[in-house]
């Protein structure tokens, strides 16, 4: 889809014992709100979600702005 910009994925691998549970990482990137908002409902997203939620326990998202000096 073309509003994804960058997509990336993978095991957590921090040696802190931080992670609260979490095992993996899915990193989305868009180039702005518009094409989230895009995203979210889509149907190639949706089948995603419906995939991949018997094998997750709990999720979190966080949405946020790169800040630059």
């Amino acid at each position: 889809m073309a509003e994804i910009k960058a997509y990336e994925w993978g095991p957590n691998n921090s040696p802190e014992g931080l992670d609260k549970g979490f095992t993996h990482c899915f990193f989305v990137t868009f180039e702005n709100e518009a094409g989230r908002d895009v995203y979210l409902p889509h149907p190639d997203h949706q089948k995603f979600v419906a995939l991949a939620s018997p094998h997750i326990e709990d999720v979190l998202v966080v949405d946020y702005w790169t800040l630059s000096d």
